[in-house]
């Protein structure tokens, strides 16, 4: 995925401990740290742009972050929602 969890803040894999938490507390949110990773992505850009959807093409013009950032957010199975944009 683009955005990875950091490997000093998290044990096993992150998505299924997402889907765990959700399983047993359905009306809580999981939010984590995720680093902005471009490894599978491989993009030319300086980094990666937000979206208002999860559509691709529902982005938000001059919302993005750098490759490498960490940021804080819930892991929707397909898409990492970052407030109230993913």
């Amino acid at each position: 995925s683009t955005f990875t969890p950091p490997a000093e803040t998290t044990t096993g894999d992150a998505h299924n401990e997402a889907e765990q938490v959700q399983a047993t507390k359905p009306s809580q949110e999981m939010i984590r740290e995720y680093i902005v990773d471009n490894s599978q992505l491989q993009a030319s850009t300086p980094g990666l742009g937000y979206r208002r959807t999860k559509s691709s093409s529902a982005r938000v013009e001059n919302a993005w972050e750098p490759w490498g950032k960490v940021v804080k957010g819930v892991d929707e199975g397909d898409w990492l929602r970052v407030g109230q944009l993913f």
